[in-house]
C-alpha cells in the first residue's frame, strides 16, 4: 500500500514514522503511533524477522495493527541506500536495540540527520546509550531491567522478589518514549532541529518506584514487600471467593468506601474499644476482625456477587476479570474495550484492546491488521523513487524480501503456516 492511501484519522495524521525494532518496546511504541493515525512504517531484517513475528503472531497481531511492512538488508550499500531514502520521508525513527548497534553499521545520529536534519530520533534499549561500557553493550530484556532497576524488589512476598509480569519495563519504556517522540516533534516543528531521545528501560522503572525509592533513597527505609496487600491499610487485596474466583477488595482509609466495607460485612456497629480515627490504622486486633470478616465474606459469596455488593454500598471492589468476563462485561461491551481486526497474516478476524486513549474529536481506528513480512516493499520503494527493474533486481539480491514462515497458536498445540497476502493464495517470492 502506498503512503497516499492509508486512511487520514486521528490526531496524528501527517506525522510519519520510521519503525526499525524487535520485539516489544520500540513496536509498541509505534504501534500507538499509528492507532493514532500516524503513518508507520515497519523496517525489519531480511535474515531475522520480529522475533514474534515467528514466536507468538497473535501477540504480534496486536503490536503492528495499521502498519507498513518492508523488510531490507541495511547492512549492505544498496539497504543503506533506502534507509537513507526512508529517513528523509519521515518525521520519527524508533529504534530499539543495545547502544551502539546501529552506528556500528555506520547509522549514527550525525548521519541520520545528515538526511533530514529534522527527524526525531528514539533510541530505546536496556541501559542507555551513554554510561559505563560494561553495562550499555549489555542485552537486556524486560526481567533484567526490572532487576537492575530494583523494581522487581518492590514487588512480591517477603521472602521472594516477583517478576511484574507482562513485560512492565517494555510497555513503560514504549510509553515513555512515546512521550518524548511527541514533545521533540512539536519543539523540532518550532525550530526545524531534530533530537535525539535516550530511553533506558531501567530508569523508566526508576521514575514509577514511587515511595519505595522515595523512602530508600531519603530516609533509608528499606523495602517491604507486601505481596497483594497494602503496608498502610487492613482490609485490602486479593481475596478468593466461593466460586474459586477472586476480587481485588479495598477498604480505604475513611470515607463512603471504607463505609461501604464495613456495611458489606456487617461492621457498620462494630466497638473496637478506645475511639480512634481511624481506628483500624491504630488497632491491629481492629484490622484483624474486618480482614477475618471480609474473607468470611468472599467465602459465602461469588465474585461477582461480593464486587456487586460491595461496590452497591459504596466500596471499591471488583471481580479480577478473566477472558470470558470481559467479553461478556456490559461496560466492556459500552465502550468496545474488545476489537476485532482482520489480520492478513493469520488470515482470520483477530479480538484484542480497542485503541486508546479515546479521542472525541479526532478518533482513533484499526484500518488494517499485521502487514505480511514486506507486504508494501514496491509500493514503498516505488514512492521512494525506485523503478519496477530496480525492485526486481533489490529481491533478486535478496536486498529486499517478501513473505515468512510463521506460527499459529492453537489450544491443542502449533500448526506452521505460510503467510500469504489475503491469507488464500500462496506465495509469488
Amino acid at each position: 500500500m502506498k503512503s497516499r492511501d492509508v486512511p487520514k484519522f486521528g490526531p496524528l495524521q501527517g506525522v510519519n514514522v520510521l519503525l526499525s525494532g524487535n520485539a516489544i518496546a520500540g513496536p509498541a511504541m509505534c504501534g500507538i503511533f499509528a492507532e493514532m493515525g500516524a503513518i508507520v512504517t515497519s523496517l525489519e531484517r531480511v535474515d531475522m524477522p520480529d522475533v514474534l513475528r515467528m514466536a507468538v503472531t497473535e501477540w504480534f497481531s496486536v503490536e503492528h495493527r495499521n502498519q507498513l511492512s518492508i523488510a531490507a538488508n541495511i547492512q549492505t550499500p544498496e539497504g543503506k541506500k533506502i534507509l537513507a531514502k526512508l529517513l528523509k520521508a519521515n518525521d520519527i525513527f524508533v529504534e530499539n536495540n543495545k547502544a551502539g548497534t546501529m552506528a556500528s553499521m555506520g547509522v549514527t545520529d550525525e548521519w541520520i540527520w545528515s538526511h533530514n536534519p529534522k527527524i526525531i530520533i528514539v533510541h530505546v534499549s536496556g541501559f542507555g546509550q551513554s554510561g559505563d561500557p560494561a553495562y550499555t553493550r549489555r542485552a537486556a530484556l524486560d526481567g533484567i531491567a526490572q532487576a537492575f532497576s530494583g523494581y522487581i524488589n518492590n514487588n512480591g512476598l517477603p521472602s521472594t522478589p516477583i517478576c511484574a509480569r507482562p513485560y512492565t519495563a517494555d510497555y513503560v519504556s514504549s510509553l515513555f518514549g512515546a512521550i518524548g517522540a511527541l514533545a521533540a516533534l512539536h519543539r523540532a516543528q518550532q525550530t526545524g532541529v531534530g533530537e535525539s531521545i535516550d530511553v533506558a528501560m531501567y530508569e523508566t522503572l526508576l521514575r514509577l518506584s514511587a515511595d519505595g525509592l522515595a523512602y530508600g533513597l531519603n530516609r533509608n527505609i528499606p523495602v517491604t514487600r507486601p505481596g497483594n496487600r497494602t503496608p498502610r491499610a487492613w482490609g485490602e487485596g486479593v481475596y478468593k471467593c466461593k466460586d474459586g474466583k477472586f476480587v481485588f477488595w479495598m477498604s480505604g482509609n475513611a470515607g463512603k468506601p471504607f463505609m461501604g466495607t464495613l456495611k458489606t460485612v456487617g461492621m457498620q456497629d462494630y466497638d473496637p474499644g478506645p475511639k480512634e480515627d481511624p481506628p483500624f490504622s491504630h488497632n491491629p486486633e481492629y484490622g484483624e476482625e474486618l480482614e477475618r470478616r471480609m474473607k468470611a465474606y468472599c467465602d459465602e459469596h461469588t465474585a461477582q456477587e461480593v464486587a456487586y455488593t460491595a461496590s452497591r454500598n459504596g466500596a471499591t471492589c471488583s471481580k479480577i476479570m478473566e477472558f470470558d468476563d470481559m467479553l461478556s462485561n456490559s461496560h466492556y461491551q459500552a465502550r468496545n474495550s474488545i476489537t476485532e481486526w482482520y489480520d492478513p497474516c493469520l488470515g482470520e478476524t483477530m479480538k484484542g484492546t480497542r485503541p486508546t486513549p479515546v479521542f472525541k474529536n479526532n478518533p482513533t481506528q484499526i484500518w488494517r491488521g499485521t502487514p505480511i513480512l514486506g507486504m508494501d516493499n514496491e509500493d514503498i520503494l516505488e514512492e521512494l523513487g525506485y523503478t519496477p527493474e530496480e525492485i526486481e533486481k533489490l529481491y533478486e539480491k535478496k536486498i529486499i524480501r517478501y513473505g515468512s514462515l510463521i506460527t499459529k497458536t492453537f489450544k491443542d498445540g502449533q500448526e506452521q503456516l505460510i503467510e500469504t497476502k489475503d491469507g488464500k493464495q500462496p506465495l509469488k517470492r
